[in-house]
């Protein structure tokens, strides 16, 4: 695998990630016990770059509901109207900082578990997820107590120095 280095970031070679695929799970790999969540490996990355808690980290990813539904997804385009004018932008890959608690509890969870660019497919309990609560914005909405299957690519891990003191 080979890695470029760009404004104080680890980031996947983009041929390393671009053959995603959105295979769904089967019905026997769900676990059954609350607060577990499933991986299965989609794609290996390079075991020796794994983010750490408090490191930013980039993902691209895709969501579906129980019912097999696409609800969310950080690749392709989406339109931009301004002043009455619609622009076609790409989406860019989601980044968050490990542990803060900014993204759900499966997600933290899983990343945790994920090499740089690796790209795996998780089950995520509702417990783990948006829970009783759901979840609603803008054209997105999970419903309440909904178990959760993400596809997610780490495409970039900030670089953190073992003794910041020494900067």
């Amino acid at each position: 695998h080979e890695f470029v280095t760009k404004d104080g970031w680890l980031l996947a070679d983009s041929s390393a990630t671009s053959n995603v695929i959105g295979a769904q799970m089967s019905e026997d790999s769900d676990p059954t016990k609350e607060g577990l969540l499933k991986k299965t490996l989609i794609k290996e990355g390079d075991a020796t770059q794994r983010p750490s808690l408090g490191q930013e980290v980039m993902v691209h990813y895709k969501g579906w509901l129980p019912d097999g539904s696409l609800f969310d997804n950080s690749r392709g385009e989406y339109a931009d109207t301004c002043n009455g004018i619609t622009v076609m932008k790409k989406k860019r890959p989601y980044s968050f900082t490990l542990g803060k608690g900014d993204v759900i509890k499966g997600w933290e969870k899983s990343v945790q578990t994920m090499a740089l660019g690796e790209t795996s497919q998780f089950w995520i309990p509702a417990d783990l997820a948006y829970g009783a609560k759901g979840f609603t914005s803008g054209s997105v909405t999970v419903p309440p107590n909904s178990d959760l299957t993400f596809e997610m690519c780490l495409v970039g891990i900030e670089k953190q120095y073992a003794d910041r003191a020494l900067f």
